[in-house]
């Protein structure tokens, strides 16, 4: 258990694809269909949403034409939060509204690692602020052994939003960022002595937040499969070791763990 790590992926990994029998929110979603901002803003969430998220699970398409509308997508969402000029704090109303929830065995997950020290990095292309907030939301808190990289807002004296923090994270440069971000570098680096890697994840791109490890032993890439279709499965058969489908739990990592901390 010592020589182990763990960096996971957050919206669609540690949360659900579908809860309520609707598509689960991801953390850009908690925002963008909380109802709370200005029609104009809503109208072209949903006008950026429809355009690009079919690019993003094309699977005819390469992680490298796929990123030049990952920038655009991620530019527009960020530019027109902004615009909106709201406070971080409305998150926390936010937060309560949005269809979301935390995978069956999350919390046991967040327990586990804690108490047997157990670094996790959540690495997510998502918005960090909320992120944080959503654990303290679901969970009471944010667990010790936490550490969060992600989108990150930047505001003013009032709390009002005014642009992002650099690097800009989308689901496909993940790997650039896991080498060259100061916080992900010095994440790694503190952790260099545990050399093996559990990795958790449900995008191609996820498979890079692996890169920034420093001299890597053994490497397990599990990913959620949360589509129905069968070209894209293929696909995800090379990127990763363990595929769990149909929106699972978190049993087998937790069994994994179970099972590495009784040997």
């Amino acid at each position: 258990m010592n020589n182990i790590q763990i960096v996971t992926d957050f919206d669609r990994t540690l949360t659900k694809a579908v809860v309520n029998g609707k598509p689960g929110a991801c953390s850009y979603g908690v925002i963008e269909n909380s109802g709370l901002l200005s029609a104009d803003y809503h109208k072209k969430i949903k006008e950026c949403y429809d355009y690009y998220f079919p690019i993003e699970i094309d699977p005819h398409k390469t992680i490298q034409e796929k990123v030049p509308f990952m920038v655009e997508w991620w530019v527009k969402a960020n530019g027109a939060l902004v615009n909106e000029k709201i406070s971080v704090s409305l998150f926390d109303t936010m937060i309560p509204k949005a269809n979301l929830g935390f995978r069956v065995g999350v919390h046991q997950f967040l327990e586990f690692t804690e108490k047997n020290s157990l670094p996790v990095l959540v690495f997510s292309a998502g918005v960090g602020d909320l992120i944080d907030k959503i654990f303290v939301y679901l969970e009471g808190r944010l667990h010790s052994n936490l550490h969060v990289i992600s989108n990150r807002i930047i505001t003013d004296s009032n709390g009002t939003i005014t642009g992002w923090k650099d690097p800009m994270i989308h689901v496909f440069n993940k790997n650039e960022v896991a080498l060259s971000h100061d916080s992900s570098s010095s994440w790694f680096e503190s952790v260099s002595h545990r050399k093996n890697l559990i990795l958790i994840g449900d995008s191609p791109g996820d498979v890079g937040m692996a890169n920034g490890v420093v001299d890597p032993g053994e490497i397990l890439k599990i990913g959620f499969f949360n589509f129905d279709d069968p070209v894209a499965l293929e696909k995800y058969k090379t990127l990763f070791d363990v595929l769990i489908l149909n929106d699972g739990s978190f049993k087998f990592v937790l069994d994994l763990l179970n099972d590495i901390s009784a040997s």
